[in-house]
């Protein structure tokens, strides 16, 4: 049940903070709960959604971009243990 309050807390962070339209919203959430093959939970997917959003990019370009990260393995995304700090010195 909490999951359920928390995506629809980061969907409506789209439409207050982000800029996107109701029906772009209402859209979106119906997309993302169809995501059911990717490896985060539609809470974790909608806060990604919001960066983009927030990032400028809108309605389907959002979520395809969001299906390209979704979609990428582990690997190829940037972890505090795999993230080169700036200040770090080379390994």
């Amino acid at each position: 049940m909490h999951s359920a309050v928390e995506f629809n807390k980061q969907m409506t962070f789209l439409k207050t903070q982000a800029g996107a339209s109701g029906k772009e919203v209402r859209t979106m959430t119906s997309d993302i709960l169809k995501m059911k093959d990717m490896q985060f939970a539609p809470v974790t997917l909608a806060k990604g959604l919001y960066y983009i959003e927030s990032a400028g990019l809108r309605g389907a370009k959002a979520l395809q971009g969001l299906q390209v990260a979704a979609r990428a393995p582990p690997s190829a995304t940037p972890t505090s243990r795999t993230r080169r700090r700036p200040w770090s010195a080379p390994s």
